[in-house]
């Protein structure tokens, strides 16, 4: 497999704020590696970079399983070093090892399937960016990916893993120059596909799970938000909650959201993955405390980010470059770029740009006067020390019926009350 990477800085900086904005996606994941000649003791957390605590105690329990599997191509190693896997989740530990002359690395995709050849399929994307990581100087990379499986699995012996290596002769410092001077070079990519067939360990994943039954209410500023059952796996907890459907707000965000022990604190997020779910009824993941043996369980937030709903809606004027309803104090529409720019492949396209002062992002949805919905080409944001950037570009080639009207979906209005509830 060829794949072409275009590394145009707008594309970039679009990509990153678009994730940025995502609701509930406020978890960052960083990744880092190690050289050989820095580890001078191997510490297994350090290496891969592990700091999921749940996830600590798991290997710190002998709640991992030894694969060691390894392949090669064309000078390219990649090993499956570990994983860890149980109804809701896995973990896989690799390692790449340069043993020729590659040059960047530029991502990493991963497929999953059962004893039946079935896919596996999870919430968390199977990509991994690695940006213009050098193989001549990072000869050895030691990383890891998860899966959450979309469905709780109630069997499986062996996995089918594909692990596909994107490389490249260019960083995309010189790729922008080339595309930027007209060069014309001959572009030396490459993929290669690796495929494991890993044995399951059955006393592993059949490790029995925790529920907890909560029913508990918080009510913040007469907004109510239920918090239903609490699923306790070896490597990722479950919470499911519920927003009212009577509350008279939106409700973006639960600030500060945790579980608690006596001992520690559990962290939402996995891998950047927040929710199953964006509706009424969510299911929230994080860390797991399965391995600590503490008599109590707590889930604990400082309050709520929201807006009364009625406040939701946006209406622009595209021909008159005008904002003509908002709700949201500070709000502006500060332009209506027109454009027609290769990063988004010669598309014509309004930008329309908001300033604020307090962070807000708008959905992907948009109306025009007759209420026919369309999607939006991309969104975005940009930061400043005082203000912020808000960005959104729709299509201009589609006849909208002035004006449109857009719908926020995340804003920073923090309602603040500190809670802590019992769940065990």
């Amino acid at each position: 497999m060829n794949n072409k990477y275009k590394f145009n800085k707008k594309i970039i900086i679009i990509t990153i704020i678009v994730l940025t904005i995502i609701p509930l996606s406020i978890y960052t994941y960083t990744r880092t590696w190690y050289l050989d000649n820095i580890i001078k003791k191997f510490n297994f957390n350090e290496a891969y970079n592990i700091e999921d605590k749940g996830i600590q105690m798991a290997i710190k329990s002998g709640f991992i399983q030894k694969v060691e599997k390894s392949q090669e191509k064309d000078g390219l190693e990649v090993t499956v070093d570990n994983i860890i896997v149980d109804k809701k989740r896995i973990k896989v530990f690799y390692t790449i090892k340069n043993k020729s002359n590659h040059k960047y690395i530029k991502s990493i995709e991963y497929h999953l399937y059962d004893e039946n050849k079935k896919a596996i399929k999870g919430g968390t994307s199977p990509y991994i960016t690695y940006g213009d990581t050098n193989l001549n100087k990072v000869k050895r990379i030691h990383d890891s990916f998860d899966l959450l499986f979309s469905e709780e699995l109630k069997h499986l012996s062996k996995i089918k893993l594909d692990i596909i290596l994107n490389e490249s002769e260019y960083n995309s410092q010189e790729y922008d120059e080339m595309i930027e001077s007209n060069k014309s070079k001959d572009e030396k990519e490459s993929s290669y596909k690796y495929t494991f067939y890993i044995p399951i360990d059955k006393k592993i994943f059949e490790a029995k799970k925790k529920v907890y039954s909560v029913d508990e209410a918080i009510d913040i500023k007469n907004q109510k938000i239920y918090i239903d059952n609490i699923t306790v796996y070896p490597t990722t907890t479950i919470i499911d909650i519920r927003y009212d459907k009577d509350n008279t707000m939106k409700i973006f965000e639960i600030k500060d959201l945790k579980i608690s022990t006596n001992n520690k604190e559990y962290d939402l997020g996995i891998d950047g993955y927040i929710s199953r779910n964006k509706g009424e009824n969510r299911s929230l993941y994080f860390e797991s405390p399965y391995f600590e043996n503490n008599e109590k369980l707590y889930v604990k937030g400082t309050g709520i980010k929201a807006i009364e709903k009625d406040k939701l809606e946006v209406v622009v004027d595209i021909e008159n470059n005008k904002l003509t309803k908002s709700s949201i104090p500070g709000l502006k529409l500060k332009q209506i770029r027109y454009e027609k720019d290769a990063s988004f492949e010669e598309e014509k396209l309004y930008e329309l740009i908001f300033e604020c002062d307090k962070n807000i992002s708008f959905g992907f949805e948009f109306k025009d006067k007759d209420n026919i919905s369309y999607h939006a080409y991309s969104v975005g944001r940009s930061q400043r020390e005082e203000y912020t950037n808000t960005h959104i570009s729709i299509p201009q080639n589609i006849k909208y019926k002035n004006p449109i009207t857009l719908t926020i979906d995340n804003y920073n209005n923090l309602i603040k009350k500190p809670f802590k509830i019992e769940a065990k």
